[in-house]
């Protein structure tokens, strides 16, 4: 196998291991790496819950039981209506059917407006709001700074090194961000069913 083979697929393997992750709402092993965004994922359901987490309990159960089996949940509740398990339930696939669209819509972003403005925009947006956006952010971070190329210009925040990239290496960077992403739109489209019922054109 050549290395540029060994590249590519090394990118498809844990493109599609991050997007079963948005299924799974679980760990992954890449690498010889455990790779854990459960705190972002807790986050998430936190922010969107708040109202009905404050001071009830049950549902503080409920959530912690679905965070740590989601598939098994997911089985056990795809039945139920107007209550919090169905409300675990929808937004689980609400989330991922933003995660495929966002996933779609980063690499036109970085086109558009360049790595640095998008990554920025990413991070913000998942911050604020617990957009699958911070995920996404996370995931591709973690990517670069598996590769040993990238080892000696890449810092702990990728967002900080991208600003202080010349262009050589602000070029080789988005190629290989892009090139990601092909992998994560295509796993996305293949495992996430559904289409993201909100169709707005994301502004940098």
């Amino acid at each position: 196998m050549t290395t540029v083979k060994g590249i590519e697929q090394g990118r498809a393997d844990y493109a599609y291991k991050c997007v079963n992750q948005v299924l799974s709402l679980d760990t992954f092993i890449f690498d010889g790496k455990t790779i854990d965004f459960s705190d972002l994922f807790i986050k998430a359901y936190k922010d969107k819950f708040k109202k009905k987490l404050e001071k009830n309990q049950q549902n503080k159960d409920l959530l912690d039981a679905f965070l740590k089996d989601a598939e098994t949940n997911l089985s056990n509740w795809k039945n139920e209506k107007d209550n919090f398990e169905a409300d675990l339930v929808n937004y689980f696939h609400k989330y991922a059917k933003e995660y495929k669209a966002y996933s779609r819509k980063i690499p036109m972003l970085i086109k558009t407006h360049g790595l640095g403005a998008t990554f920025a925009y990413m991070k913000a947006k998942g911050k604020s709001d617990g957009t699958p956006y911070h995920l996404l952010y996370e995931q591709t971070q973690t990517w670069i700074q598996s590769r040993a190329y990238f080892n000696d210009y890449i810092q702990n925040d990728i967002l900080k090194s991208i600003v202080e990239l010349d262009s050589n290496k602000y070029r080789a960077l988005t190629s290989e961000v892009i090139t990601l992403f092909g992998w994560l739109k295509r796993f996305s489209e293949g495992l996430i069913e559904g289409e993201d019922d909100n169709n707005a054109q994301d502004v940098v």
